[in-house]
C-alpha cells in the first residue's frame, strides 16, 4: 500500500498554486466542529491561496466554538441563517400539507428524520409521525428531496465558486446543481459508501432516491476523492466513473519521534464515539480474563456510554477497563503515546464497516501504537499485512477476543517491533502528504476546460 502520489510529478512550485480560487466546501449530515478531515482539508485549500467558505448543517453558532471561529476558512452554518418566513416553493404546500408556521420546522428536523442509522430508527420514526411528515410518499419526496431539498439554504447562500467540494452523498444533489448553475467544478468526497451503511428498511425508499441521485450526479463530478481505495473502486464499479480519482486518508498532523516502551500490564486503546457496532461490550467483557496482564482505556464519548459504566461496575473491571475524557482532534496523537495496542475488533455489519478506514487507525499508527484489528475489516487488515504493524484475528466470541489479546500480551519484544512498524507506516501516510495530493488534484480539475 505505498502511497504512489510520492511519485507523482510536480506542477511548479507556486507557494499559492490556488490563489484567488473560491472554494465552496458544503456538508451533509455532519457538524464540522467533529469532523477534523473537512477542517484539515478546508485549511490547507487556504494556505494554497484559496478562499474557501464551509457550509455546515448545523444549528450551532459558529462564534460559540473559538476553535472553528480562529480556522482561517469562513464558516455558514444554519445556526448563522434565518428562515425565509413564507415556503419558498409555494407548490410544495399540496405535497406535505405544510403551512409557513410549520415549514421551518419541517427544514430543521428533515435529514435527521430520514437518514439516522438502524439503531436509531425507531425513535426517528416515531418523530416523524408525532411531526406529521410520516405521509410523505417516496415519489413526492423523490420531487421534494432532488429539486427543493433542505439544503436550499445552500443554493441560495452559495455565490459564484470556482470549486464546490461536496462532502458525503446527503449534500451532492445540491452541490451538483450549484456547479451546473454557476459552471463551476464538482468534486465529490465520498467518506462512505453512504447506501452499505446497513440501513433498515423502514428506510429503504429513501435510501433509493439517494442512489439515484449518486448515479446521476457522480457523472458531473470533475474528481472523485474517497478515504480509502476499496470505496474508490466500489464507486467506480457501480457507476463507470471515469474521471480523476484520489484516496485521501484522513491522517494525523504529527508522527511520535519514537515508539514508547511496553507497558506492564500492556496498555490497550479504543477511541472514538461509543457505537454499539464496534464490539465494545465483548471488548469490555473480554477484560475480565486480563486482569493483571492488560489494561483498556476507552477515549471516546456518547453511543453505550451508560451500558459500558454499567458492566465495568458489574465485573468490578474499575482498576483494568477506564474510561479517558475525550481531546481536540489535534491533540489525539499526543494522548495516544503511552499507549502500547490500538483496538479496532468489530465485526463488520456492511459493506461499508468492511472497507473502512476510519481516524483512530491513522491515529494509532502516527502515535506508534501496534494495532490489533478483526481480520474481516479488508482496508485495515491490508495495511496490517503490508507494515507488519499489528495482529490480525477473527474475533467471534468473548473468549476469542481474551485468548487473542492474551497471546499478544505474552510477547513484549514483538508488541514493540510492531509499535516500531507503525512508526514507519505512518511516514506513508502523513497529512502533508494528503494534503499535497489534494492540491494537485484541484490544479488538474481547473486545467481542465
Amino acid at each position: 500500500m505505498i502511497d504512489k502520489r510520492a511519485r507523482r510529478s510536480k506542477r511548479g512550485t507556486d507557494p499559492l498554486p490556488l490563489k484567488g480560487i473560491r472554494v465552496a466546501v458544503l456538508l451533509g449530515i455532519d457538524n464540522l466542529a467533529c469532523n477534523n478531515r473537512v477542517r484539515k482539508q478546508a485549511k490547507a485549500l487556504c494556505e494554497a491561496g484559496a478562499s474557501v467558505t464551509v457550509y455546515n448543517y448545523t444549528e450551532q453558532l459558529i462564534e460559540e466554538d473559538p476553535v472553528l471561529a480562529a480556522e482561517p476558512f469562513q464558516v455558514v452554518s444554519v445556526g448563522d441563517i434565518k428562515y425565509t418566513e413564507a415556503v419558498p416553493f409555494p407548490e410544495l404546500a399540496p405535497y406535505f400539507e405544510i403551512t409557513n408556521e410549520r415549514w421551518p420546522r419541517l427544514l430543521r428536523i428533515a435529514d435527521h428524520l430520514f437518514f439516522n442509522k438502524v439503531y436509531n430508527d425507531r425513535k426517528s420514526l416515531e418523530y416523524q409521525k408525532a411531526c406529521g411528515v410520516w405521509h410523505i410518499e417516496h415519489e413526492q419526496f423523490h420531487h421534494f428531496y432532488t429539486e427543493h431539498c433542505p439544503y436550499f439554504m445552500y443554493m441560495d447562500l452559495v455565490e459564484k465558486p470556482d470549486v464546490v467540494h461536496v462532502h458525503d452523498l446527503d449534500a451532492l444533489f445540491a452541490g451538483a446543481y450549484i456547479a451546473r448553475r454557476e459552471g463551476a467544478k464538482l468534486i465529490y468526497d465520498s467518506h462512505e459508501i453512504y447506501l452499505e451503511q446497513g440501513w433498515s428498511e423502514e428506510v429503504a425508499g429513501w435510501i433509493a432516491v439517494l442512489a439515484d441521485i449518486e448515479q446521476r450526479d457522480i457523472h458531473q463530478s470533475d474528481a472523485l476523492i474517497t478515504v480509502v481505495p476499496q470505496i474508490t473502486t466500489h464507486l467506480l464499479e457501480t457507476y463507470g466513473y471515469r474521471g480523476p480519482t484520489l484516496e485521501m486518508y484522513n491522517s494525523f498532523n504529527e508522527v511520535a519521534d519514537a515508539a514508547s516502551p511496553v507497558s506492564d500490564p500492556v496498555r490497550f486503546v479504543f477511541s472514538g464515539m461509543f457505537d454499539p457496532q464496534r464490539n465494545l461490550i465483548e471488548l469490555v467483557t473480554a477484560f475480565d480474563q486480563l486482569r493483571g496482564i492488560a489494561t483498556l482505556s476507552l477515549q471516546g464519548f456518547a453511543g453505550i456510554k451508560e451500558e459500558l459504566e454499567a458492566l465495568i461496575e458489574r465485573l468490578d473491571l474499575q482498576e483494568t477497563v477506564f474510561f479517558v475524557d475525550p481531546v481536540e482532534p489535534s491533540e489525539i496523537v499526543a494522548s495516544f503515546r503511552d499507549y502500547d495496542v490500538g483496538t479496532l475488533i468489530w465485526t463488520p455489519t456492511s459493506k461499508n464497516l468492511e472497507f473502512s478506514g476510519p481516524n483512530k487507525l491513522f491515529d494509532y499508527m502516527g502515535a506508534g501504537l501496534a494495532l490489533v484489528a478483526s481480520d474481516d475489516l479488508i482496508f485495515i487488515t491490508s495495511v496490517i499485512e503490508e507494515y507488519g504493524n499489528g495482529y490480525t484475528f477473527k474475533f467471534d466470541s468473548v473468549d476469542s477476543i481474551a485468548a487473542q489479546l492474551r497471546e499478544i500480551c505474552a510477547d513484549p519484544a514483538l508488541i514493540s517491533s510492531k509499535k516500531k512498524a507503525s512508526l514507519v507506516a505512518a511516514q506513508q501516510f502523513v497529512w502533508d502528504r494528503q494534503a499535497a495530493a489534494m492540491i494537485e488534484l484541484y490544479q488538474q480539475v481547473l486545467e481542465h476546460k
